[in-house]
């Protein structure tokens, strides 16, 4: 029978709990006559937690006892149990499984916690352990699916919750185990299951293709919800569902598989598929959603819709530096100088991939643009960006230019040109006199057609229309006028041949203010005469007409005139979108910049993926240089490595030299850190100086963060009969352990070479120190002569050498 002595915290640095009662010991051994090492219900979530990195059937069997019996507490089943007793040894009603089953258990963070009321299903606390069993046992996952298909489905539907076991899962596969050629493939484990002709270990399933139930869409919603972590052959098993999830969202919209309402990591990988890009019925929703979405990056939707349309231009800086776009702020950032060549990148802004989606006529580029100006956010930003590419490179002032319609900014100006001008025929007569003949003049009318391209920067317009001619060929008869307004880039007709009267004022939406592809196509009808005898006056023989334009340019503040001047904020995150607070020794994943403007309420949110690692004996720099957009100061973020504030840093329960931080209140208390039991027995002739027994035993844990970066050794030191020291890491588990034995419970030490590991192994590392001492005496005694046993364990250090 093997006894596991468990834990529980009392302060930040160290978890210490020492057990002499039996209530406070765990005891494992075969459960239910099976043959093997299974542990008692109660000690399930301890067991797991120390073993979950072990290649272990057993660590299996408990995982899937454990997700069948929580979510299946009800009265009938065998287990169940109406009441059950608290910690405090009171009476309770039993609501959960964790009610009447517990224990202590380390968690991964170091810190000893009770699992009373604690479920473990679901429960994201508990992601570093399922990520440490599904990397240490490839048929774990088989397994799972095989017995709780439900749980596992839900952990997949809720994946965006669970990071960590997202993490596993994308480590599992990304070299392709279980994926196969993806959907409908004969050899995709994970919907074929039993059938599949690739790695199936033992599964039960089967499944002919693939539905919105099968495993595989599981999978899916999984690497839905961190795509950017996902591996090229990840990838690609993933665009093979994408033509059939998006026709089915179109089809069903939100009865669709992958519709937000039902699965929100299924509805981001549509949203950046090329198919949903080339989709006209959903590609503007989709675009809208990776602009306002920070869980999907525009940048994947570029690279994946250039890719498949063969416009590698779009990635020229690679197509890792493109899809790490969250938005398109970093993409209109530029300056607009355009001072890249075929061979150089220029000032590295990425002012080639702004050129090309205004002015660029290929279809990838085309749709893009669309889909750019018909979203408020990245329509603004394009304009800004023109006015900057317009000024620079514009050798005209005259109205249609850019630098003309920022000259005039908010003005209202009427054109000297004469816009769809005509000439017709008159009456040609006169009567002056009693002797000239009087003469009757009919309507007089004439047509004039003319496209005219929109000058950039107009917002609205009017149009006169000014017939003439001597006599009465003045204008005496209403004229009309029919427009058009299409943007011949798209097709889109903004106005169809509509009437309007002279002086009608129409406006241009805000997305086609500053595109120069609007064309007016004005049809003019010129009418005069007077339609009535005519005895005194003349017609001529030729009339004209034309039509004056009135132009309204939109105004512009001086930030759009002369860009934004942003002051930013920064804030690093780790991989789990988690911000990082000043001192911690968390590695940084990413960092976003957020930029207010100094002159009008603009912000500007940017990210950088790409930190640039530098270190030295005493710390590690991660700098974001946001190296694309020119005008956001770089950042950097320290982490220290233990060597900055001393060459050791120690903890034990009376000193805690060079360390960091103290000790919680009470744990001074010699009491927190040692154990000992004594017993004594005279001998009275009943034999009882037979059998003394005495045992001591207990635990301490040194939490995440006790061990900084850059640590080169790890010494433990306790006093005790038995003692087992482990190396965790909150996801990796068990890095190393030792077990020591000693005959009288004199000190025991051992040193963790801590140079194997790197520092990101490392993060998060905590130690637990189980000590365990047993005395006994069964020699005989006189009667009236005593015999006494006694047992101690005592936590000595921990070292940890930089």
């Amino acid at each position: 029978m093997l006894k596991k002595y468990l834990k529980r915290i009392t302060s930040f640095i160290f978890a210490t709990f020492f057990a002499i009662s039996r209530l406070m010991i765990t005891t494992v051994h075969a459960e239910e006559n099976q043959g093997d090492f299974i542990p008692f219900r109660s000690d399930y979530v301890a067991y797991i937690a120390q073993n979950a990195s072990a290649d272990s059937d057993i660590v299996q069997w408990v995982w899937l006892k454990l997700f069948d019996e929580e979510t299946n507490w009800n009265s009938s089943q065998s287990y169940y149990s109406a009441t059950a007793t608290d910690p405090s040894g009171n009476t309770v009603s039993a609501s959960k499984w964790a009610t009447k089953y517990y224990n202590l258990y380390v968690g991964t963070d170091g810190a000893l916690k009770s699992s009373y009321n604690t479920q473990v299903t679901y429960n994201p606390e508990f992601d570093g352990f399922i990520f440490a069993t599904l990397i240490n046992n490839d048929d774990f996952v088989i397994n799972w699916l095989n017995q709780e298909p439900s749980v596992f489905k839900q952990y997949a539907q809720t994946s965006s919750s669970h990071p960590i076991f997202t993490e596993g899962m994308i480590e599992l596969t990304k070299n392709g185990l279980f994926l196969g050629g993806g959907k409908d493939a004969s050899n995709n484990t994970f919907l074929k299951g039993a059938g599949s002709t690739n790695t199936k270990y033992n599964a039960k399933w089967s499944a002919g293709g693939t539905t919105r139930d099968t495993y595989d869409i599981s999978v899916l919603k999984i690497f839905g919800s961190d795509y950017m972590s996902l591996s090229d052959i990840q990838k690609t098993w993933v665009k093979t569902y994408m033509d059939w999830m998006v026709s089915d969202y179109v089809a069903y919209r939100t009865g669709g598989v992958a519709a937000k309402n039902n699965s929100e990591s299924l509805y981001n990988l549509i949203s950046t598929s090329y198919e949903g890009f080339a989709n006209g019925n959903v590609n503007q929703e989709f675009f809208n959603y990776c602009i306002s979405s920070p869980h999907v990056a525009v940048g994947d939707l570029i690279v994946n819709a250039a890719e498949k349309m063969g416009e590698t231009s779009a990635y020229r800086t690679g197509k890792a530096d493109v899809a790490a776009n969250i938005n398109m702020s970093s993409i209109w950032a530029g300056d607009a100088d355009c001072d890249y060549t075929e061979t150089s990148l220029g000032d590295n802004d990425y002012d080639w991939l702004a050129y090309n989606i205004c002015f660029s006529n290929s279809s990838f580029y085309s749709t893009l643009r669309t889909l750019v100006d018909n979203n408020t956010v990245t329509a603004q930003q394009k304009q800004e960006w023109l006015m900057r590419y317009y000024q620079k490179h514009s050798t005209s002032s005259s109205e249609g230019s850019m630098s003309y319609a920022i000259q005039h900014a908010g003005e209202t100006i009427t054109s000297d040109v004469k816009y769809a001008s005509s000439t017709w025929t008159g009456c040609g007569r006169s009567c002056w006199s009693d002797d000239d003949d009087s003469f009757w003049c009919p309507i007089h009318s004439g047509e004039g057609y003319q496209d005219v391209v929109k000058p950039i920067g107009v917002k609205s317009f009017s149009f006169e229309l000014k017939p003439g001619g001597g006599g009465f060929g003045n204008g005496h008869v209403a004229s009309t006028l029919n427009v058009t307004v299409k943007d011949t880039a798209s097709g889109t007709v903004i106005y169809d041949n509509i009437e309007i009267q002279n002086k009608t004022t129409l406006s241009i939406p805000d997305k086609y203010v500053w595109s120069s592809t609007i064309v007016i196509s004005i049809s003019a009808h010129y009418k005069d005469g007077l339609n009535q005898h005519v005895g005194r006056g003349a017609c001529d023989r030729y009339h004209y007409g034309y039509c004056n334009a009135t132009w309204t340019y939109v105004p512009l503040s001086d930030c759009e005139k002369n860009r934004h001047i942003y002051s930013y904020s920064y804030q690093f995150y780790d991989k789990y979108d988690n911000p990082i607070t000043s001192g911690s020794s968390t590695t940084p994943y990413y960092c976003k910049a957020t930029g207010y403007c100094t002159k009008c309420p603009a912000t500007d949110v940017q990210y950088d993926y790409t930190l640039e690692k530098t270190e030295n004996s005493s710390l590690i720099n991660y700098k974001a240089s946001f190296e694309h957009s020119s005008g956001i100061p770089e950042k950097t973020y320290t982490v220290y490595k233990g060597s900055a504030t001393g060459g050791s840093k120690t903890y034990s329960s009376t000193k805690n030299t060079g360390a960091t931080t103290g000790l919680c209140a009470g744990s001074s208390s010699s009491g927190k850190y040692a154990a000992s039991s004594s017993k004594t027995v005279i001998e009275n002739g009943s034999g009882n100086s037979f059998g003394i027994h005495a045992s001591a035993s207990g635990t301490v844990s040194l939490e995440s963060g006790g061990i900084a970066p850059g640590a080169k050794t790890v010494t433990v030191s306790a006093s005790a009969k038995e003692v087992t020291f482990k190396l965790y890491s909150p996801k990796r588990g068990c890095l190393d352990e030792i077990a020591l034995y000693s005959s009288n419970s004199s000190e025991l030490t051992w040193t963790f070479d801590c140079s194997d590991y790197s520092d990101t192994q490392l993060e998060g590392a905590y130690i637990s120190v189980n000590m365990h001492s047993t005395a006994q005496n069964t020699g005989g005694r006189a009667v009236g002569e005593s015999a006494s046993v006694n047992a101690a364990v005592r936590f000595n250090y921990i070292k940890v050498t930089y």
